[in-house]
């Protein structure tokens, strides 16, 4: 998963010279009579509950087992903290990977890769270390699941020796922990040709597939001068002033979202994107006597206009969070690409005090992922 820049957002707010309308053209941002970080308005309060006894805890863990699993690997914490299980199973056309993991932890993100166990068929950084964020199969689940399964035809994955596998954790207490199969930051040799063939009535011949869209990195137009289409718009900060005679000013940014390579059958699809600092809830900013508010809105459609979500105020996160979309099977008909149209609107009001400046800075869309279902053709 990439790792964002974190870059605190902030709304400057500057005073204007109450005997002129025009903003002074040398002010700079350390000059500024305020400077207000707006991610302070939030405050996270997590419930907290009591661990399971070793008993029932270990009952659990058993309970993940299948008698058909030809492979069974830990889901092991940097501590040695066993969480679940990955589970391998053949079957006549099919082999399937599960992570399973025990109901105090969820899996809100699992990463699976498979090579012929030469370390260069495994995504690594410069010092040895395993970058689960480039393997070839992910899937992200903001809510948290205990189970997930991939599914492979045998013939796509005969050069397969070895594996790796990692997930991202999280309980009630709101801890959040990383584990991986086996042994930490390793691939797990494995020969699937000597396993046992299971029986299984809904083996398929469907693969998951995933495709993703390029990162976006921005800045929010706060006034319709700066407004347009991503990227030759939303490249630059920009600064809205506000008074009582004008005290509202609304910018606009539109996003193309392209992915390729989509086959013509994908079904069972989910759209994931992760954003930073998103303000979707009414933000009051308070300074010398000065009221301001801030909130901003997203809309997604497809190619035909039709809305597939709206965030705003209502929508339950805010900030830094991950977006998990289902797709209609529908959508999916013509192949090879498929854009996405995104509407980002800014809207500031000055609700008391003088006039003012605000200034904007930046926000991200990443990790922008979308996977499904599609079956195997056959030569």
């Amino acid at each position: 998963m990439k790792k964002p820049i974190y870059v605190f957002v902030v709304l400057a707010l500057a005073l204007f010279n109450c005997a002129t309308d025009e903003l002074d053209k040398d002010l700079e941002l350390e000059n500024l009579d305020t400077v207000i970080n707006i991610d302070d308005q939030d405050v996270s309060d997590y419930s907290r509950t009591t661990n399971q006894s070793t008993q029932d805890f270990q009952s659990e863990l058993d309970n993940l087992l299948t008698s058909d699993a030809c492979y069974k690997a830990a889901l092991l914490q940097e501590d040695g903290s066993l969480t679940g299980y990955v589970l391998i199973t053949a079957f006549d056309k099919e082999v399937d990977f599960s992570f399973r993991t025990v109901s105090e932890w969820r899996m809100v993100e699992t990463n699976l890769n498979l090579g012929d166990c030469s370390a260069n068929s495994f995504p690594m950084n410069e010092n040895g270390s395993m970058i689960p964020g480039e393997f070839a199969y992910s899937f992200v689940d903001k809510n948290g699941m205990n189970e997930k399964t991939y599914k492979f035809l045998k013939s796509e994955i005969d050069n397969a020796k070895c594996f790796a596998a990692h997930a991202i954790i999280v309980n009630d207490r709101g801890d959040e922990k990383e584990v991986w199969a086996q042994e930490w930051e390793a691939f797990t040799q494995i020969d699937i040709n000597s396993c046992d063939t299971a029986s299984n009535s809904n083996s398929t011949t469907e693969i998951t597939k995933c495709f993703t869209a390029s990162d976006m990195e921005f800045f929010i137009p706060l006034t319709p001068e700066m407004s347009g289409k991503y990227p030759n718009a939303g490249n630059q900060a920009d600064s809205a002033s506000l008074s009582s005679d004008n005290p509202t000013s609304q910018g606009q940014l539109e996003f193309e979202i392209d992915f390729v390579g989509i086959p013509k059958e994908y079904k069972n699809v989910s759209l994931s994107i992760s954003f930073y600092d998103l303000d979707l809830h009414h933000d009051l900013i308070s300074s010398n006597g000065r009221v301001i508010e801030f909130y901003e809105t997203m809309t997604i459609r497809n190619d035909k206009g039709e809305v597939l979500a709206m965030l705003d105020e209502n929508f339950e996160q805010d900030g830094e969070f991950i977006l998990e979309l289902p797709l209609a099977d529908n959508m999916f008909t013509g192949g090879a690409k498929m854009t996405l149209y995104a509407t980002l609107d800014a809207n500031l009001e000055l609700l008391s005090g003088n006039s003012v400046t605000v200034t904007n800075t930046v926000e991200e869309m990443f990790d922008i992922t979308m996977c499904g279902t599609t079956p195997k053709i056959e030569e």
